[in-house]
């Protein structure tokens, strides 16, 4: 059973985290200062067929992307990289 979550980001929708929400689809990302896009984001977060498949994305993602094996690795590369760099 997939559990919906409601993700409103209110950063620089130039970031890394909000290309990321939007590219995946699994949230709507909202600029701080903009109250219309704010309007706007609630009522399409008002569709359960959109909450529905914000959070299968989600949890895809989730389980292709961040899961164990990969996150150790990118962990390694980078502690990896960390200490070559200081050679």
């Amino acid at each position: 059973d997939i559990q919906t979550f409601i993700l409103l980001y209110d950063f620089d929708r130039e970031s890394e985290l909000a290309s990321l929400i939007d590219t995946v689809g699994c949230g709507v990302t909202v600029q701080a200062d903009s109250k219309d896009e704010l309007i706007k984001a609630i009522r399409q977060m008002a569709n359960a067929a959109d909450l529905s498949k914000m959070g299968k994305l989600g949890k895809t993602y989730l389980q292709t992307e961040l899961n164990k094996e990969k996150c150790v690795k990118m962990y390694v590369d980078t502690i990896t990289s960390v200490m070559e760099n200081k050679r």
